[in-house]
C-alpha cells in the first residue's frame, strides 16, 4: 500500500452509486486498519522517546497520542523503511515533546 486515495467529499458521496460507495468505504476501512497496525508497532517506541524528555506519564501519555494521530494523515510514512519511521517518529516526537516542556501544548 504505497499511496491512499482520499475519501471523495460530500458532494462527490451523493453522485456515487449504492455499490461504489461501498467499494470506497471497505477499502477506506481497509486503509484505516493497515494504518493503526502500523503505528500501533511505533507507539512504544513513540511514548518512550516523549516520556524520557517531559518525565510525566499523563503528559507523555497525551503527547504520544498527537503524534501518532498527525503521523496518521501523513500517508508518505506509510511507505518508508522502518529506519525512517523510527526517524520520522523520532523527529516528531522531541517536538512534541519540547512544545509540552515549554507549555505548549496545546
Amino acid at each position: 500500500m504505497d499511496h491512499f486515495m482520499e475519501f471523495p467529499d460530500r458532494n462527490s458521496i451523493e453522485e456515487l452509486s449504492e455499490f461504489t460507495y461501498k467499494v470506497l468505504f471497505c477499502y477506506m476501512c481497509t486503509v484505516m486498519e493497515y494504518k493503526v497496525k502500523i503505528l500501533r508497532e511505533y507507539e512504544t517506541y513513540c511514548y518512550q522517546v516523549i516520556y524520557y524528555l517531559v518525565q510525566n506519564e499523563n503528559q507523555a501519555v497525551i503527547a504520544t497520542r498527537q503524534v501518532l494521530l498527525l503521523i496518521y494523515d501523513n500517508n508518505s510514512f506509510f511507505s518508508m523503511s522502518d529506519i525512517m519511521k523510527r526517524k520520522e517518529i523520532r523527529g516528531i516526537a522531541i517536538k512534541r515533546a519540547i512544545q509540552v516542556l515549554s507549555g505548549k501544548d496545546s
